[in-house]
């Protein structure tokens, strides 16, 4: 399935019709529905490409969330099956994301209390049905317009926890993280296989903290300054940004974000006794013009516009991360004006945001920014020493198809990414343009692309004979199907037969990543011993170690591959966040 929108308007699911599409994340795309007999509107939520893990998710968000009935959760209320895909309905909600709202300038005080009230009662209700979100930030929370006042909902529980014997435990991988920078709990950026209710809290406090003073705590102008800083616990205190904050106010959100769990508030149960003490909260008054007006036309027209004038609003939940989401927003300096301790203008740009990113969550960022300047037709150098593989009798486009392939090998991921997206517009027949262009897109964060790469590789490649074929086709097998289907003697198979495939070892151990670390390790060990293993295999397996918490091994692999290209950004990146996670901040930094 294409996320891109491959249902048409007018087409049929089960009892509803669709009506458009309104956007995708990496793993879904989401459509609005309306009901055959009922008139009603709903959100379809559709994973878009086969594979055991994603359904297994996308059927554990729909399990979760259906449990769920209350007026501050995205309601899900079908399971429905769409040409072989598991599809989601639920609940058409009708206004921008609280990010989207507090986009627009600094609530009042009583605006806060209403937002800080639903927000805080949909997130115990979860709790009270066992249920950790992990993922919580103002993007997963919507807000449905009702008689004119915005009524938070929580969405998107595709990383959600289920407590309690027996309830899901298992499908997250111990030493995998989870959520968001900037809200993620100190603990989760850790392992988020261990957390429980407290890492939920301590995003509501960093929720609490942006709309109490309209400034992010944990802004950062890099990862390593976020994580640094959410581990460490270190943020202005929320009155240093507004002098008549409400005490109970600054006591409740110094108590969520307390860096040691066993001494933050336990409950949200708690949190909210210390925020809003009982007869406390007064209603706010909303300007509906300006909700109408100002946050929803933008809202929706990313979205892909309005249907009719009774259909303008957002879909619940547009896509669902499978492991830590890192959201460039979250990276951004602060709102408003900056202090004297505010950081300065971000370093990073472009591609080297989302491989960062990358470094951090392998595959699963959604909605990732990056700089992409026109790829200029004509070669901009010569192609390094070597021979890449010819596809294509176009000498300009063979050209462009060599850049690509040097680029990847050195993982200037963001450069391979553009030759490779004229090279498949090209020759769209030739099938390893597009395992070039997936393993830039995956190892760069941008796991929607990567996919459908993926589709058009092992499309391409057919039964056609050689080794760009063969290995376009084991590529999309252990995709696709899974690599407990996907023998690791395929891999070991293929490289017998191609030994001078620069190419083919950085993929083994990309996708042996989970299932074979010892063989991966082989085949790393050996590509290394020959002395022309490509920067691309030293980031791969570094960035392999890291997220299977082998911190001071991944520095090793980077290093190696340091002494070849001492200036690889990507390199340098896995390196530097390796060292931060085992607790050596300065160098890390440098």
């Amino acid at each position: 399935m294409d996320l891109a929108g491959s249902l048409a308007a007018g087409s049929r699911v089960d009892r509803y019709v669709v009506l458009r599409w309104i956007g995708a994340g990496a793993m879904a795309a989401v459509y609005l529905v309306r009901h055959e007999q009922l008139g009603t509107l709903h959100a379809l939520k559709v994973v878009g490409v086969p594979g055991h893990e994603l359904r297994r998710r996308l059927l554990q968000e729909g399990r979760l969330q259906g449990k769920l009935r209350h007026p501050n959760v995205v309601a899900v209320s079908d399971l429905v099956d769409v040409d072989g895909h598991p599809g989601l309905v639920m609940e058409y909600v009708d206004g921008p994301t609280l990010e989207e709202l507090l986009e627009g300038g600094r609530l009042t005080q009583p605006q806060v209390e209403d937002l800080a009230t639903g927000l805080l009662a949909g997130v115990a209700a979860a709790h009270r049905h066992g249920l950790v979100h992990r993922d919580l930030k103002p993007g997963n929370i919507l807000l449905a317009i009702q008689d004119g006042v915005p009524v938070p909902k929580i969405a998107d529980f595709g990383l959600a926890k289920a407590l309690g014997p027996g309830t899901g435990e298992g499908l997250t991988r111990s030493g995998v993280m989870m959520g968001t920078p900037g809200y993620a709990a100190p603990e989760q950026t850790w392992d988020a296989s261990q957390v429980d209710e407290r890492a939920d809290v301590f995003a509501l406090g960093a929720i609490l903290y942006e709309l109490a003073t309209g400034q992010r705590a944990f802004p950062g102008n890099d990862i390593v300054e976020v994580f640094q800083a959410i581990r460490e616990g270190r943020f202005l205190p929320p009155g240093t940004w507004v002098p008549d904050l409400p005490e109970r106010w600054e006591r409740a959100i110094l108590g969520a974000l307390v860096v040691q769990p066993d001494a933050r508030f336990g409950t949200v149960d708690a949190l909210q006794a210390a925020w809003s003490p009982k007869g406390a909260h007064r209603s706010a008054t909303w300007d509906t013009a300006s909700l109408a007006g100002g946050h929803l036309p933008a809202y929706a027209g990313r979205r892909g516009g309005p249907v009719e004038a009774q259909d303008g609003g957002a879909a619940a939940d547009v896509g669902s991360s499978e492991t830590f989401e890192l959201d460039a927003s979250s990276l951004s300096p602060p709102r408003g004006e900056p202090t004297p301790s505010a950081p300065g203008p971000g370093r990073w740009r472009g591609r080297h945001l989302a491989l960062a990113v990358a470094l951090l969550v392998g595959a699963g960022a959604v909605g990732l920014w990056t700089t992409r300047a026109p790829v200029d037709p004509q070669p901009v150098a010569e192609a390094d020493a070597g021979a890449p593989p010819r596809v294509s009798e176009d000498p300009v486009v063979q050209r462009q198809f060599e850049q690509g392939w040097h680029a990847l090998l050195d993982a200037d991921f963001g450069e391979a990414e553009r030759r490779m997206k004229l090279v498949t517009e090209r020759e769209p027949s030739e099938p390893l343009p597009y395992v070039v262009q997936n393993m830039a897109l995956y190892h760069s964060g941008q796991l929607g692309g990567s996919i459908s790469a993926i589709i058009a590789a092992g499309e391409a490649a057919g039964d056609r004979e050689g080794s760009g074929p063969e290995l376009a086709r084991l590529l999309s097998a252990a995709f696709l199907r899974g690599l407990d289907e996907v023998q690791t003697s395929d891999f070991e198979a293929y490289l017998r037969r191609y030994p001078a495939d620069p190419l083919a070892p950085s993929v083994a151990v990309s996708f042996l990543a989970w299932f074979d670390l010892e063989t991966a390790r082989r085949i790393y060990e050996a590509s290394m011993a020959t002395g022309s293993a490509p920067p691309l295999l030293s980031f791969v397996y570094a960035n392999l170690l890291l997220k299977r918490g082998h911190w001071e091994a991944a520095v090793e692999a980077a290093r190696r591959g340091l002494v070849e290209a001492p200036e690889s950004p990507a390199l340098l990146l896995v390196c530097g966040i390796a060292l931060l996670d085992t607790g050596d901040y300065a160098e890390a930094r440098v």
